[in-house]
């Protein structure tokens, strides 16, 4: 099945995202840390070699990004986490349900997250 596929016949706003990587706080600013290398021989053998400076990458999360993170860490589903985004973010409410469900994709595909049905 392609990943376009993935979510075809299943109830998007039921699916639970999970943390798939670290986060940090330096300076008030949350950040994801993604290993630099990942894979057999990279990953187990070369990442750990790496001094922290260097092992990670760091993708800096604005305000609504912490938001959704936070959600997140919390197992909350989907509808639960554009619920909680548009109770912080009024504004945003309009376009909330799209803007969220596109943000937890990219996060899946760059491997922050990952997201399995209520009964996985």
């Amino acid at each position: 099945m392609s990943k376009k596929d993935r979510f075809a016949n299943v109830e998007i706003l039921e699916l639970i995202p999970i943390h798939n990587c670290k986060s940090t706080e330096e300076s008030g600013d949350m950040q994801l840390l993604l290993p630099r290398f990942t894979g057999i021989f990279w990953g187990s053998i070369f990442q750990p070699l790496l001094p922290d400076s260097r092992a990670w990458i760091k993708v800096k999360l604005d305000a609504k990004g912490v938001t959704i993170w936070n959600a997140i860490g919390n197992s909350q589903s989907v509808r639960e986490i554009i619920q909680m985004f548009i109770k912080s973010n009024p504004d945003d409410s309009d376009q909330a349900s799209d803007r969220v469900w596109q943000y937890l994709l990219h996060m899946e595909r760059h491997g922050m997250i990952t997201i399995q049905e209520k009964d996985s």
